[in-house]
């Protein structure tokens, strides 16, 4: 894999890594299984963002109002003041985790 800001190359270059599968997802959503240890992603394409604008002609502001609201989202479960992490932990032996590529 090839790091978007950097050039760099990390991993084998045989074998997919979490961001690959990531770019790979060709739905508007779709879900991903990150690291090793069997826990999966939700990932939102930007293919979404493309198809609320250019298909569905949505207002800009109607857009950022999803974006803010995702965002807001995933700032909420992701939060340890909520104790959505630990509530998770307990219940499916894992916690989410905002990550970004």
């Amino acid at each position: 894999m090839v790091g978007a800001e950097t050039g760099f190359l990390a991993g084998d270059a045989t074998t997919p890594g979490d961001y690959d599968r990531a770019c790979a997802v060709d739905d508007l959503a779709g879900v991903i299984a990150v690291g090793g240890n069997g826990a999966q992603a939700l990932v939102l394409a930007d293919e979404w963002m493309t198809h609320l604008i250019g298909e569905l002609k949505r207002a800009e502001s109607t857009v950022r109002g999803c974006q803010g609201a995702i965002r807001t989202f995933c700032d909420y479960t992701a939060s340890p003041h909520y104790q959505w992490p630990a509530e998770c932990e307990a219940r499916f032996g894992t916690h989410p985790v905002r990550a970004s590529w």
